[in-house]
């Protein structure tokens, strides 16, 4: 049943490695406000897509989900936008571990629907205006040699929205620095009409 925790509502029991891997893909899909998704497993990104202003949102999830046909098995996505019925369909009939999206009105009701369908994937909503705006809250980890305490990477998308070659540098820059140290980052940009 639905749990609430700091303002994220959780549609489904979330273990350890579901969180950590979770807030990876929220990680790439924060600063962006035109449509950002991400794949994730094992807290590396093995699909990402951005578009610019105006770009098809379905689209934008195509790119990201072919990034890595095999990794992304039984992954996570991270959306900063509520995926179309045609996207809903597909995922249903996907291995998705979790899907992390905005928290509006409309993924609220798309969330409460998918579950009481008997749904597999957990379903985690983000406050919508957390998306696009530098996270305040810095990371913190604990281990044997004591706590570490940073304030959060984060990618300047000033110019973004309309601008490509800002996109591009941004992009490539923020998949890097989402990935762990043995991963190998491809970066490819196509240019549509919309």
């Amino acid at each position: 049943f639905p749990v609430t925790i700091f303002g994220t509502k959780i549609f489904g029991t979330l273990s350890y490695n579901n969180v950590r891997d979770a807030e990876a893909a929220l990680r790439f899909v924060l600063p962006f406000s035109t449509p950002a998704v991400s794949v994730v497993k094992h807290q590396t990104l093995c699909g990402a897509a951005v578009g610019l202003e105006g770009a098809n949102p379905d689209r934008v999830f195509d790119w990201a989900w072919e990034g890595d046909p095999v990794s992304r098995y039984g992954g996570i996505l991270a959306f900063n936008f509520v995926p179309s019925p045609a996207v809903t369909e597909l995922l249903q009939k996907k291995f998705v571990e979790i899907l992390v999206l905005p928290k509006t009105a409309e993924s609220e009701a798309w969330a409460t629907f998918f579950q009481k369908n008997n749904a597999r994937i957990k379903i985690i909503l983000i406050e919508a205006n957390r998306f696009g705006e530098r996270p305040s809250v810095p990371e913190k980890h604990s281990g044997f040699l004591g706590k570490l305490v940073q304030d959060p990477d984060f990618v300047d998308v000033e110019g973004c929205r309309t601008n490509i070659g800002k996109l591009e540098k941004a992009f490539g820059t923020w998949a890097s620095a989402n990935c762990k140290s043995n991963a190998i980052v491809l970066s490819s940009f196509i240019v549509t009409g919309k």
